[in-house]
């Protein structure tokens, strides 16, 4: 019942299983113990904690009682217990309950099982949270080991464990080891929600050049930087009014017949900027397109200027999921960064860290730390 997600009927039965046990005089055995146990595990689902810590406390009276603690059945209970206190916000008490039913496994000698791995992972997780990290990383490694004897590497709990492996190295600034258990985790299910992307980006903002925290404080200041500058200039309050003037100053300008010059394709631009902000990428799109016609036109895309523009549409089209068509536009936009050197200022580091957001996203994660690397190399240099 309860792997059939019915909790409130497998409550009802370890209940009544609890009560048929009392009555017959059998609760204080080993089967009357599992039985507690059960019943624990089921409250707890049902976040009664206090009623679990109860039934809790019942099975280990019955298997002290037995003399069977030190049983594979009272590491099972220890886990639970552990798992309880979690829940219960108590990590200090869980990281306990953990160490106690591995301490009964090494004894019996069935640390090296499925049980075994699942509980190592759990006391790792454990530890971890009260910044024990070394202990985490020690957990980890055991229960990796387990995994790969027996034949389970591929599981959906290895999966779990390299995520784990991953977050525990990158805080430890082991760099290249978590690299490869962050290609472990995409390699097993393909991240499948196992690994946040939030956990990937607070990992390469540490990365960065691989050059410590100047790095990840250089990199969070140069993604600031981008939002403030995929608004419209000084990020005016009234955007919808901003917009509304820019849009009347082009009609104009085509009344005039002035629109075909740089200048207008620097207007359009920012129109195309005010429509994204303003949640009309498509719109924002349109003006990109015909800010680009312009430029070519004129013959000014080779130029910072349109540099700048094909940064815009390649962050409009990274929006409504043209991965590549992106990419191609940051490459085109980098490629003029280098011929009119403007490679080294904001502009430039933004332009980097969209091509590193971009290619992250699409799995290229050798790419996206060199992109990253060097638009917090750009700006520590001033860029």
């Amino acid at each position: 019942l309860c792997e059939a997600g019915n909790l409130p009927d497998a409550l009802a039965a370890f209940v009544a299983a609890r009560e048929i046990y009392a009555s017959a005089g059998c609760l204080r055995t080993l089967e009357g113990a599992q039985v507690l146990r059960c019943l624990g595990g089921a409250k707890q689902a049902t976040e009664d904690l206090e009623g679990a810590t109860g039934a809790y406390a019942e099975a280990r009276a019955a298997l002290e009682e037995e003399g069977m603690l030190e049983s594979d059945e009272g590491a099972a209970l220890f886990f639970s217990v552990g798992i309880a206190r979690r829940d219960q916000g108590d990590g200090e008490g869980a990281v306990e309950a953990y160490e106690e039913a591995a301490r009964i496994r090494r004894k019996l000698g069935s640390l090296d099982t499925p049980e075994g791995a699942a509980l190592l992972t759990n006391m790792g997780t454990a530890k971890s949270a009260q910044g024990d990290v070394e202990g985490a990383l020690a957990a980890y490694t055991e229960a990796k080991r387990i995994h790969e004897q027996n034949g389970t590497a591929d599981s959906s709990d290895s999966a779990a464990l390299w995520k784990n492996i991953f977050l525990g190295l990158s805080v430890h600034g082991d760099h290249d080891e978590a690299l490869e258990a962050y290609a472990k985790t995409r390699n097993l299910h393909e991240l499948k929600d196992v690994l946040k992307m939030g956990d990937v980006t607070g990992f390469l903002r540490t990365l960065g050049a691989r050059e410590g925290s100047l790095v990840r404080q250089q990199a969070e200041a140069a993604e600031r930087q981008r939002a403030k500058a995929e608004r419209p200039q000084d990020a005016p309050k009234d955007l919808a009014g901003e917009l509304s003037s820019m849009e009347r100053v082009i009609n104009l300008r085509r009344k005039a017949g002035t629109i075909e010059t740089p200048s207008g394709a620097t207007l359009l631009t920012n129109i195309g900027l005010a429509r994204r902000a303003a949640g009309d990428v498509q719109g924002a799109l349109e003006a990109y397109e015909e800010a680009f016609r312009i430029r070519e036109g004129t013959k000014t895309l080779e130029t910072p200027g349109g540099a700048q523009l094909l940064n815009s549409i390649g962050v409009a089209q990274f929006d409504i999921g043209e991965l590549d068509e992106a990419l191609d536009a940051y490459k085109e936009a980098l490629r003029i960064c280098f011929r009119t050197d403007s490679l080294e200022t904001t502009d430039g580091a933004l332009l980097l860290l969209n091509i590193g957001i971009a290619n992250r996203v699409r799995g290229d994660l050798d790419s996206a730390i060199k992109a990253y690397s060097r638009a917090c190399h750009v700006r520590e240099n001033g860029g």
